[in-house]
């Protein structure tokens, strides 16, 4: 699970990266929020959190990873759609705010029960 996460952080890099360079080319600083979240939710995040599963592979290969990439990623997806629409100002987005955070909150807490259940200091030989 660990690579898959990496590289839907990779994805939403070059989204970010797009954002700026909009923003940059044509002065308008609207996305600024729309460009943060893709950061530090879609890059940042699924990144630190691909390479913890990496470097601890029994939390990265089971069954609450699985839930948690499925249910971040949709969320997330839904979550920036939001906020995109909200540069139009279009009013159908605030139900669809509200419920995408809310389960990328709940995909949060399944990461972190997994981390606690699943990533121990290894042992010394």
């Amino acid at each position: 699970m660990g690579i898959r996460f990496i590289k839907s952080a990779i994805i939403y890099f070059a989204i970010s990266v797009a954002i700026v360079m909009y923003m940059t080319l044509t002065g308008d600083t609207a996305p600024f929020h729309l460009f943060i979240y893709t950061a530090l939710f879609g890059w940042a995040t699924l990144a630190l959190t691909g390479i913890i599963f990496h470097f601890f592979p029994k939390a990265g290969e089971n069954k609450l990873a699985h839930l948690h990439f499925w249910l971040y990623n949709g969320s997330l997806a839904f979550f920036l759609t939001g906020h995109l629409l909200d540069l139009f100002a279009l009013d159908l987005i605030f139900p669809l705010l509200q419920t995408s955070i809310t389960l990328l909150a709940a995909s949060t807490f399944v990461f972190l029960y997994n981390v606690y259940l699943n990533v121990r200091k290894r042992k010394r030989r």
